[in-house]
């Protein structure tokens, strides 16, 4: 008898969580606007924000097709000073 799965969805390859699995109880995901304003920068578009997270600075959590927010640990992890946050 043969077995029918559904595919697996493919890795985003960008390291980014979906909003399934993305942040553990009590962890806020939080806007571009709202990094900014964390880490004192005036920047009107998320550029640097989608850097940051690419460059493993932030941990990005996509929430939909083209929503994304970042993980307020990770944030304040980042302006600690603590580095790349696990």
């Amino acid at each position: 008898m043969v077995q029918i799965t559904k595919p697996q969805r493919a890795a985003d390859p960008s390291g980014n969580k979906s909003a399934k699995d993305a942040t553990p109880e009590g962890d806020r995901l939080l806007t571009f606007r709202e990094y900014y304003a964390r880490i004192g920068s005036t920047c009107k578009t998320s550029h640097v924000a989608r850097a940051h997270s690419a460059k493993g600075l932030i941990q990005a959590v996509r929430v939909s097709g083209r929503m994304v927010r970042y993980t307020e640990s990770s944030i304040r992890a980042l302006v600690a000073g603590e580095g790349r946050p696990a």
